[in-house]
């Protein structure tokens, strides 16, 4: 019996296999080798449901029709038709639920993305302005603040300043101090003179000056005396070597910096006009090495150009509240700023002949104070601050000139008498005074122009 073509076509369809669209399951020996590797990036194993597709074989009953030839009545050979069945297998394609290990970041720890490693660890309740270095572990240092959450203001018995440091402030504190004792000791006013005659014993302060009775005559010796420079007031400057001059201006000025090749430090003051006749010194941009702290009028601090809280430390530079003075402190100077127009600057002696700027170059000399950034010594104080601007095209404003004469002149000395009482404990009290004369007729003159 032969087979029809239409018999063979059914076989042949029945017999194709389908092609799977993806195969999710991996061999467990594969799989269990990258999640052991991944163990060790804060990687963990998850089990979880996935539905796949796979695919499977069922048994189908399947007729077929078959052409043959026949015997037949009359026995001659005639073509006749009859139905087979048999069993194919067909493939078919079905849905299982399976479970499926997945690589997932541990517990306190989170990633970029979808790929890539769990290095980034997680602190739940956040660390304010710190950072998160493990999970649920804050960092604090250089926020000024303290907890498990950098959440409260550090005190300053436990400040982020290292031993040395404490014990430099303190020192630089008690130089200070000395320096003041000096200044106001009570031979100031009738300063002796060497080889004069003396009382045996007697000793006399004036000063970075000491001197002694020794043999009937006065013997002097100069100490160590950190330098010391001043802003204040209406534009008024006291150098590291005491000159006093007046300068004004709106622009940016270099106050102080290291002039030598290691260039360690560099501090700029910026002027702001205040009314039509005062300046003042509005905020202090302070550069140490790398680092950059910023003080602004009304006692914001910005370390590198993000706002922080005191006390902190901004790599070498600590800065901290010190009665009504916002301290920033390094190894070579520190800086006091009342956030009103007062600053007090104070460097090292390891800084003399090192530095330039508006306060001078502190070489013991003040006649060649006002040296200008070209090195030239001018007599202008308004030049000589000029030459010192940070940005050379910095237009200052003009500042209208104060009469200060009659009796406007009499009620500023009036109010200044005060500072003239203490003329015999301090050797330069007439300075003090003039400033005081100076900036109470501008307040004057602003009041007597209808302004505040």
């Amino acid at each position: 019996m032969q087979i029809a073509p239409l018999t063979v076509l059914l076989i042949a369809l029945f017999s194709l296999k389908p092609t799977l669209s993806e195969d999710l399951s991996l061999p467990d020996e594969i799989s269990a080798t990258r999640l052991r590797r991944q163990a060790d990036d804060h990687i963990c194993i998850k089990e979880v449901k996935r539905t796949e597709t796979y695919q499977d074989v069922e048994k189908r009953s399947v007729k077929t029709l078959e052409v043959a030839r026949c015997a037949g009545a009359d026995g001659s050979t005639v073509a006749c038709r009859r139905v087979k069945r048999s069993e194919l297998e067909v493939p078919v394609m079905k849905k299982r639920q399976v479970t499926v290990n997945v690589n997932v970041c541990c517990s306190g720890w989170s990633r970029e993305s979808d790929e890539g490693p769990c290095n980034i660890p997680v602190c739940e309740t956040g660390c304010g302005n710190g950072q998160c270095v493990a999970p649920n572990q804050c960092n604090c240092e250089g926020t000024g603040m303290e907890g498990t959450k950098c959440q409260r203001k550090k005190r300053l018995a436990v400040m982020l300043v290292d031993k040395e440091m404490k014990e430099l402030i303190q020192k630089r504190e008690a130089r200070s101090i000395e320096r003041s004792r000096r200044a106001t000791s009570g031979v100031i006013g009738n300063p002796v003179e060497v080889g004069s005659a003396c009382e045996e014993g007697s000793t006399a302060e004036q000063g970075c000056t000491s001197c002694y009775c020794q043999d009937g005559t006065w013997a002097c010796e100069n100490v160590d005396c950190d330098g010391a420079c001043t802003v204040l007031g209406d534009g008024h400057f006291i150098t590291f070597d005491n000159l006093s001059f007046q300068a004004k201006g709106t622009c940016e000025y270099v106050l102080a910096k290291d002039c030598s090749s290691l260039n360690a430090f560099e501090i700029k003051i910026s002027m702001e006009k205040i009314g039509d006749y005062q300046a003042a010194a509005t905020a202090v941009e302070i550069r140490y090495n790398d680092n950059r702290v910023s003080l602004r009028a009304g006692g914001s601090v910005y370390a590198n150009g993000e706002p922080t809280t005191l006390p902190s430390s901004v790599g070498s530079i600590y800065v901290l509240n010190s009665g009504f003075y916002i301290l920033a402190s390094t190894s070579e100077f520190t800086l006091r700023y009342d956030t009103a127009g007062t600053i007090y600057l104070e460097v090292s002696t390891d800084m003399m002949e090192r530095v330039c700027g508006l306060c001078g170059d502190f070489d013991g000399n003040p006649d060649n104070d006002m040296l200008s950034r070209l090195g030239a010594v001018i007599s202008d104080p308004n030049v000589f601050a000029a030459s010192w601007q940070s940005d050379a095209s910095c237009d200052s404003e003009e500042f209208a000139v104060a009469t200060c004469d009659g009796e406007r002149r009499q009620q500023a000395e009036n109010d200044c008498e005060l500072i003239r009482q203490y003329s015999d404990q301090c050797a330069d009290i007439h300075g003090y005074y003039e400033m005081c004369v100076a900036d109470i007729c501008s307040c004057a003159e602003e009041r007597t122009s209808g302004r505040t």
